[in-house]
């Protein structure tokens, strides 16, 4: 009844926390537990279409999140999808996640800290975690096509994945990591790259391939 009564009240209770017209994020809390709710505006005829074809981005969201759940990769837990809902009057669909609180993305974690000419701490650890929640994702045959260090969330020197939208089943393809190995360009060692590849079994002609390497 209480999450019910706050999903009614959402924009008086709530803080929108981001805005991109296709996509809005807000947070909220019920009985003092905090939650995160993404809520998809339905559009015109080309947002129909999309929908008939690729169905709610709520809904698949949602699924995503539990494909990552079932594989035991940390992520955010969802808590329901919502079809039809309502905010200011506009509908579409939503779903909402347990927060993770309190929490920082990696990103902004290490760009800070190299601003401030600070060592990283614990960062052999936080290397070691990246690996392995990706090396996850491998093993459980999914992959993510928005890998890079703004979509890891880290709380209580915990390392998490974040927007379950990008998940995709058939496992990880070289551009995903190749990705990821861009966002760490700044942070990472060249052992740490070593470890990854070794980790994620991409063979030696790769980890021994110097310009593969400088593009990271």
């Amino acid at each position: 009844t209480q999450l019910e009564q706050a999903l009614r009240d959402l924009p008086a209770i709530g803080t929108m926390v981001k805005d991109r017209g296709y996509r809005q994020i807000w947070r909220f809390e019920v009985a003092g537990r905090a939650y995160y709710l993404k809520f998809y505006p339905r559009g015109g005829v080309r947002d129909r279409l999309r929908r008939l074809f690729r169905g709610s981005p709520a809904m698949a969201e949602f699924a995503r999140l539990q494909w990552l759940q079932k594989a035991q990769v940390p992520a955010p837990r969802a808590a329901a999808v919502l079809m039809g809902f309502q905010i200011g009057g506009r509908r579409g669909d939503a779903v909402i996640l347990h927060a993770i609180e309190p929490s920082v993305q990696l990103d902004h974690y290490l760009t800070d800290l190299q601003l401030a000419a600070q060592p990283v701490p614990n960062r052999p650890q936080l290397a070691r975690q990246v690996r392995q929640l990706v090396h996850q994702l491998g093993r459980a045959k999914l992959g993510h096509s928005d890998l890079h260090l703004g979509n890891f969330l880290l709380s209580n020197g915990e390392v998490y994945l974040l927007d379950g939208y990008a998940v995709r089943r058939a496992g990880l393809r070289m551009s995903d990591v190749m990705q990821l190995g861009h966002s760490v360009d700044t942070f990472a060692t060249r052992t740490d790259l070593l470890r990854g590849w070794q980790l994620l079994g991409s063979g030696s002609a790769l980890m021994g391939h110097a310009e593969f390497l400088r593009t990271f």
